[in-house]
């Protein structure tokens, strides 16, 4: 049989003294007759986590029945052993949920006098558990895992009823004249020391100031319930604060105002009754506090336009008088989000790059935080985000108030990580959907997706920054992101325009898709940042610089505008898809005396052009200027093509032209509601060569007196593309 009676001393036994009753209830000065330990630390219930099924009981003192009982050394507990059960002969190591270890005693008057014993209690016994019989010293948890009982936590308490718990006296205070040397005897007690007029209590580590929580201050001032600010002079005044400035960001919240330059009471952290709040807001139980900007001394929930300090929680909601209860906890000067406040590294971005507007995060409160779609944990006491494997962060929309632009479309992201391997990082200018985020890399500049393109039939993944090519329109662009149904894409090519029908092809991948529709993407100015965690990480902060990039042409891949590139592909290697094989017969270099010949040499009276279009040709200028002034010239209407079948046919030739005139070619019945590809203040006659071809006047063509013309062969009809419709500007009537 094992032994379930640890050492131990009791005063006084039964029948040790005729008085024992009388003596006994002395203890009762101390513990009001309830059953308790009589410290924190007395008769603990250890668990070494690496054993499933053993604990060790600590030496300690406690009451029991009016008995002051002392377990003098360590005792080991094995739950696997019957004998420390209340009914050891049923089956016991045999159940999950919460074990109790509770000390066994009943004063009785007997010799032998009753000793203390521990004892299990299993789950499902909790209901023999009583305090005249039992005291509770520990909950061990115990699961079955890899097929056997084990055990996995100790509490000192049930977590399922919270009525079973470890007692200890309730009259637990002191008076010292010096504090003092520290024991864990002293785990909750409070004491007064007399030398210094300071509270103190003891906690897990060692003794605690009251003064941290609560301080002596001129608070003369001030209000009672107004946030205030330290002032600087060494005299501990205080005076109203207010976010305007960094030097006036609350310190401390007023409990009581002294005399002129006497002393008040200031509460540096916790619990705060009667707050006054800012006029005409409403603030509601749970709103996240900030200084107001608008009245000094006053909390508000509405976010300042510059200056933002986190001041805490509200615990009530505001009351007629414009008071309430707050959970006081002031952020510092890193919880500011206005220029002045961001960290010398977000400022030395700024003012290096070339954008003008950046919003950095140090997480200090929740101003850019969403906390609805985050699955982070947030620390906004040690200003970073924590998060481990399958997390995410979801910024608020980042934009200030002050940006007027039409559109987000570049920007940059640094951040300061620990772990930032297990980091990927994205943004989206259009943060209001989870469909548009674009993946980027910390500390190099983003070009937004200027087009969204929607595909079927993809045959593989597109890799992200590949060009794509269409094999009848030959537009090109660049991937920045490679959804199912859908390709954003930036830096677009060509007339701008992909064919309905034709084939996206990716020039790096190999993979292809069918071409349906595109949309314009020029009007986003919801800037949010996405991260996900592939494993355990930290973000400190981050910031994220934005603009339209005046210093770079819009929507031009740098690989474009690099003179060793345009070199080696237009003078070594003729090229003009960037594939590396030349498109032409022969390399440029040995073209140069046609060139000559067709261009003319500036400066060079010795070769001349041998066609009759020199008088556009200025001497001195680039070929450039030379053919925009040619093409300012020459009428666009000697390009044509016959339409034969279409109901919206293009107004682009098979060359890439812009088409002048249009002949209709239709054997049977024919409706034109659209004419595709047309260019500002482009002129397109309409040449009717049959008498089944109907324009019609609608939401894309605007005719006269809004009536449809009905062609007969030899009739015309003249209009001009606005940029969005066409109009009509004349028609004939040439067979009557």
């Amino acid at each position: 049989m094992s032994n379930i009676y640890p050492l131990q001393q009791r005063t006084i036994d039964s029948y040790e003294s005729y008085n024992s009753n009388v003596v006994n209830r002395i203890t009762r000065m101390v513990t009001l007759g309830e059953n308790v330990m009589l410290a924190p630390n007395f008769i603990d219930v250890l668990w070494d986590s690496t054993s499933i099924s053993e604990l060790t009981v600590t030496p300690g003192k406690c009451v029991k029945d009016d008995v002051i009982i002392e377990l003098t050394d360590y005792f080991s507990v094995d739950m696997t052993v019957s004998d420390f059960y209340i009914t050891p002969e049923e089956p016991y190591w045999n159940e999950v949920g919460y074990y109790y270890i509770v000390l066994e005693y009943i004063y009785l008057k007997s010799r032998p006098a009753p000793r203390a014993s521990i004892r299990i209690i299993k789950p499902s016994q909790h209901g023999l558990f009583t305090e005249a019989r039992y005291l509770f010293l520990k909950a061990v948890r115990v699961v079955f895992e890899g097929g056997i009982f084990k055990i996995v936590s100790v509490h000192d308490w049930n977590p399922n009823d919270i009525s079973v718990m470890r007692k200890y006296p309730l009259n637990y205070a002191g008076i010292f004249d010096v504090l003092p040397e520290w024991d864990d005897k002293y785990i909750g007690v409070v004491v007064y020391i007399t030398s210094t007029e300071n509270f103190y209590w003891g906690t897990a580590s060692g003794w605690q100031d009251f003064s941290h929580i609560k301080a002596a201050a001129d608070t003369s001032e001030c209000a009672v319930g107004e946030l205030a600010y330290l002032v600087s002079d060494g005299n501990m005044k205080v005076l109203p604060a207010i976010a305007t400035s960094h030097s006036t960001m609350a310190s401390c919240c007023v409990l009581s105002v002294g005399s002129v330059g006497g002393l008040g009471l200031v509460r540096l952290y916790g619990y705060v009754e009667n707050v006054l709040a800012e006029s005409g807001t409403e603030i509601k139980c749970g709103h996240v506090l900030y200084l107001s900007d608008q009245e000094a001394g006053r909390v508000t929930n509405l976010l300042p336009l510059s200056h933002v300090q986190s001041v805490g929680w509200a615990l009530t909601d505001i009351d007629e008088e414009g008071k309430l209860n707050i959970w006081f906890a002031p952020g510092s000067i890193g919880s500011c989000c206005d220029d002045g406040a961001h960290s010398d590294i977000y400022q030395d971005l700024l003012s290096g790059s070339i954008f003008t507007h950046i919003t950095s995060d140090s997480f200090r409160n929740y101003v850019f935080y969403d906390e609805l779609r985050s699955t982070t944990s947030h620390d906004v006491f040690d200003g970073k985000l924590n998060g481990s494997n399958g997390d995410v962060f979801y910024s608020d929309n980042l934009i200030a108030d002050d940006f007027d632009g039409t559109c987000v479309t570049h920007c940059q992201i640094s951040a300061n990580c620990e772990n930032e391997e297990n980091l990927v990082w994205s943004v989206s200018n259009n943060g209001s959907t989870d469909d548009d985020w674009e993946s980027l890399n910390l500390n190099e500049i983003h070009i937004f997706s200027s087009h969204n393109i929607e595909i079927t039939g993809k045959t593989d993944d597109f890799i992200i920054g590949e060009r794509i090519v269409g094999d009848v329109s030959r537009n090109a662009g660049y991937v920045n992101m490679d959804y199912t149904t859908y390709l954003l894409i930036r830096d677009v090519e060509g007339t701008g325009s992909f064919s309905p029908g034709e084939t996206i092809i990716g020039q790096e991948s190999g993979a292809s898709a069918t071409f349906s529709s595109q949309t314009l993407r020029d009007d986003f100015v919801d800037l949010r940042v996405r991260c996900d965690f592939l494993d355990t990480a930290s973000i400190y902060d981050y910031g994220i610089l934005y603009e339209i990039d005046g210093s770079l042409q819009e929507f031009i891949d740098n690989r474009l505008i690099n003179i060793e590139t345009l070199y080696a592909d237009l003078y070594s290697i003729p090229s003009i898809d960037n594939d590396g094989l030349a498109n032409l017969p022969v390399p440029i270099q040995t073209c140069k005396s046609n060139l000559q010949l067709f261009v003319g040499s500036p400066n060079d009276s010795a070769i001349q052009p041998n066609y009759d279009s020199l008088r556009h040709i200025t001497q001195s200028q680039s070929l450039k200027q030379s053919i925009e002034k040619i093409d300012s010239i020459l009428p666009i209407s000697n390009v044509s093509r016959t339409t034969t079948g279409e109901s919206t046919p293009s107004v682009i030739s098979v060359d890439g032209k812009q088409l002048g005139i249009l002949l209709t070619n239709n054997s049977g019945s024919t409706t034109i509601t659209n004419f595709l590809g047309g260019v500002d203040f482009q002129i397109l006659i309409i040449i009717f060569g049959d008498g089944n071809t109907t324009v019609q006047s609608g939401a894309n063509i605007k005719l006269n007196g809004l009536s449809n013309m009905i062609g007969a062969t030899n009739d015309t009809l003249t209009l001009i593309y606005t940029g969005s419709l066409w109009v009509e500007l004349s028609r004939s009537v040439n067979n009557s």
